[in-house]
């Protein structure tokens, strides 16, 4: 590796056999006496083959991106600062996620306003729609924004105690009744509870389906998700055939504005960047984590890692009903780019 990249080295059990000089003086958060191994603890099925990417934040210092990948020697860990939330790609993709919703709606008006003086009703009603789909990426837009401003400010969620398995199970049930060319597969324990933030939750798992579809690399979508409990925590396995993220972005994709088409051509405009941002930030307040990894052109996978609860508090449930009849749910929101939207 070449050593002008500041990483380290670990063994098999996550022990540090080799650092960059630079690691003392810059991170020696790092160094602390078993840091990989709680950082890494559930990823013991990982072989590192393709690499996965993870944040840490350091007391006293700046937070990074840390990448695995397995070398010669043993899994190589390359170290990075998160030294903004990414001001540039913010103004470039608030550009097209809030004015060119707002300059489509404001250009619609007048040609709504003759098609009623001519009383051309079809042609009408088709603007009409168009006009409501651009304001649901608007009250997409806004909600990201929103739950994005609450994380930087660090706000505390209200948390409740939750069904994660029935929760999960209705979300895929939903999302299928909703979104065309799209299977998911999932198999999960009952009765995993999990104490956090239930929207935050919601809004996460559906962004992560959001991006299976969004960058589809096949006509039909396939997920497949399962749930189940390992030690004390509840498990989250999300695997898709999508077009899958190159090794280039890994160590960005869950900074905030963050938003590349994997293939660069041009033809999707950037999302407002904050999909996987609020995803990491959802299952880390909840108290756990997320790992990606994903190999290029051929998908992307999730393990999520909660603690399960103990269920010393009152049940929050769930149900499809929930998501289906509320026209204004998170269901409807984040995936209003790939699905149906509830009439008018």
């Amino acid at each position: 590796m070449d050593n002008e990249l500041t990483h380290l080295t670990l063994d098999e059990n996550f022990n540090i056999i080799y650092r960059h000089p630079a690691i003392q003086e810059k991170y020696p958060g790092l160094l602390r006496r078993g840091f990989f191994k709680d950082l890494l603890t559930g990823c013991s099925s990982v072989d590192f083959s393709q690499p996965v990417r993870l944040n840490a934040d350091l007391s006293g210092a700046c937070p990074v991106s840390l990448v695995f990948f397995r070398g010669d020697e043993g899994i190589n860990c390359i170290v990075a600062e998160n030294r903004n939330h990414g001001a540039a790609n913010a103004q470039r993709n608030l550009q097209y996620q809030l004015r060119e919703p707002i300059s489509g709606i404001f250009a619609l008006l007048p040609v709504i306003s003759d098609n009623i003086n001519k009383a051309d009703t079809n042609k009408a009603v088709a603007n009409l729609q168009s006009i409501y789909s651009q304001s649901y990426k608007l009250l997409r837009s806004v909600s990201n924004i929103s739950m994005a401003s609450n994380i930087f400010s660090g706000a505390v969620p209200r948390k409740e105690t939750c069904d994660f398995s029935e929760l999960i199970s209705e979300l895929c049930e939903s999302v299928k009744m909703v979104v065309r060319n799209i299977n998911i597969e999932y198999t999960a324990e009952k009765n995993l509870y999990i104490h956090a933030n239930y929207q935050m939750i919601c809004c996460a798992f559906l962004n992560l389906i959001s991006n299976s579809i969004n960058y589809k690399n096949d006509e039909d979508v396939y997920i497949k998700v399962t749930l189940a409990k390992k030690d004390n925590m509840a498990v989250l396995t999300y695997a898709d055939n999508s077009k899958g993220i190159k090794d280039d972005y890994l160590p960005f994709v869950f900074r905030p504005y963050f938003s590349k088409d994997p293939y660069n051509d041009g033809e999707s405009d950037p999302s407002l960047g904050m999909g996987l941002f609020i995803a990491k930030s959802a299952f880390e307040q909840a108290g756990g984590n997320i790992l990606l990894t994903s190999k290029f052109g051929q998908g992307v996978k999730y393990t999520i890692s909660l603690p399960i609860d103990n269920i010393n508090s009152q049940i929050l449930e769930s149900s499809k009903t929930d998501f289906l009849l509320n026209k204004y749910s998170d269901l409807f929101i984040q995936l209003c780019d790939c699905r149906q939207l509830p009439g008018l």
